[in-house]
């Protein structure tokens, strides 16, 4: 429990911001929006970078698509027609409770197992984006 600590938002407080960060990200923005324009230029007025959209190709296939999405729904209706016609009442699985609570006990343990996995993921996360924030005020410094 002790990295939920550090997604309270209130404790934290404000982010500290490099001076001039706003200038220099407005350049960069302004250098890009330039490059931007004289590639377009060099590729002509009424030239597109992606002249034709993705989808447009495959336009000749959507019908087949459709009917493929349509079959595939009335195919698992009815698998799930045929499985579900016998009597579906409510019946223990066990009949020993000794075995029931064995049974659940490995469940517990299996979701414990995996609750500690995922904890492990949230630090990796977190050196992740501890990483990705000095990288990108290393290159915020550059920037100057």
């Amino acid at each position: 429990m002790e990295e939920l600590k550090y997604l309270n938002l209130k404790r934290t407080g404000e982010a500290e911001v490099p001076e001039g960060l706003e200038e220099r990200l407005s350049m960069k923005i302004d250098l890009w929006a330039e490059e931007e324009k004289r590639a377009k230029s060099a590729l002509g007025a009424n030239t597109t970078v992606l002249s034709v959209s993705f989808l447009a190709r495959f336009r000749p296939y959507r019908n087949i698509a459709v009917a493929a999405c349509i079959s595939l729904i009335i195919g698992i209706g009815s698998v799930i027609g045929l499985l579900g016609k016998g009597n579906n009442a409510h019946k223990d699985t066990f009949d020993n409770p000794e075995l029931a609570r064995i049974e659940a006990e490995k469940a517990l343990y299996l979701l414990a197992y995996n609750m500690e996995k995922g904890t492990k993921h949230l630090k990796q996360a977190k050196d992740i984006a501890a990483h990705t924030e000095t990288s990108l005020n290393n290159t915020l410094k550059q920037l100057k």
